[in-house]
């Protein structure tokens, strides 16, 4: 889960790459923290500080991090840091820091991943998909109060176009996927201006950079399906030229951007022919009823 460092340069870059990383006590052995934060919580509650708190939930958001994608326990070790994480911002209330509030959009956002991927794999599982769903919207309402804050991470400013994208793959309104798209390329743009200024070379050093491709397939179909083939066609060729930069072999993905633009360029013609056709009815129809 983890990401590209950007360079330090200005407001929003040399900040450090997401998913959650802990303090160097809890680097060093997670769960040696969390047994002794839980043993003081539960030994003195009444003197429990937001500052224990907050080393309870790094160290959970660390344990979370460190188990493999695809272990069956990674979603309970992201349910831990997500209540770790909510039970923090009840102790601050309006206190919460942007810094606090990230790491429960990190939990969130990680945990919607994991549920999806996990939803996808075998089985479908439609239940899974929509607990991740949630887990994405409220990772977006909280990244979106905090995207243009100065003390925002560079790693969790890159998640938010994740998760537009992902709201956009599992939704089902053609429009309300669109505008999600739209809000996950256009985020896509301001993170690569920012990264580039921060030294940044070359697109597949970019965030977000292996899911672009899918994401002008996606848009490309939705295109199509709303009879804009010219648009379509244009996002399979952008998602093609991405693939090759990306020096990607994903076959499966070449083949239907290619498809989609043949299909495109076919039904673009039938539309311009019918089109035509339908000038030279009204034209010739005229020309009769002035005859007549």
């Amino acid at each position: 889960m983890a990401g590209t460092s950007v360079p330090s340069a200005g407001k929003a870059c040399g900040k450090s790459q997401a998913p959650p990383q802990a303090s160097a006590t809890d680097a060093a052995d997670p769960d040696v923290t969390i047994a002794r934060l839980e043993r003081e919580r539960e030994r003195s509650p009444d003197t429990w500080s937001s500052a224990q708190q907050e080393e309870l939930a790094d160290a959970v958001l660390e344990r979370a991090n460190r188990v493999k994608v695809r272990d069956p326990n990674v979603v309970s070790a992201l349910d831990a840091a997500v209540a770790e994480c909510l039970r923090l911002r009840a102790e601050l209330g309006p206190a919460c820091t942007v810094r606090q509030q990230s790491k429960i959009a990190q939990a969130y956002f990680w945990r919607g991943e994991m549920k999806y991927l996990g939803a996808c794999q075998g089985a479908f599982d439609a239940r899974a998909v929509k607990e991740a769903l949630l887990d994405y919207d409220l990772a977006i309402s909280i990244l979106e109060q905090i995207f243009e804050s100065d003390d925002v991470e560079w790693g969790t400013m890159t998640l938010l176009p994740g998760a537009y994208f992902r709201r956009a793959s599992c939704g089902d309104d053609p429009d309300l996927k669109m505008r999600y798209l739209n809000k996950a390329f256009a985020l896509w743009d301001r993170l690569d201006v920012q990264a580039k200024f921060g030294g940044v070379v070359g697109f597949r050093n970019m965030p977000g950079a292996p899911t672009r491709p899918l994401a002008y397939a996606l848009r490309g179909s939705l295109k199509e399906q709303s009879g804009d083939y010219n648009g379509a066609i244009a996002d399979c060729n952008r998602g093609l030229e991405l693939l090759k930069e990306l020096g990607d072999e994903q076959t499966e993905l070449r083949s239907v951007l290619k498809g989609n633009i043949i299909n495109c360029e076919r039904k673009g013609a039938i539309a311009e022919a019918k089109m035509v056709g339908s000038k030279i009815g009204s034209t010739i129809s005229g020309w009769f009823s002035k005859k007549s």
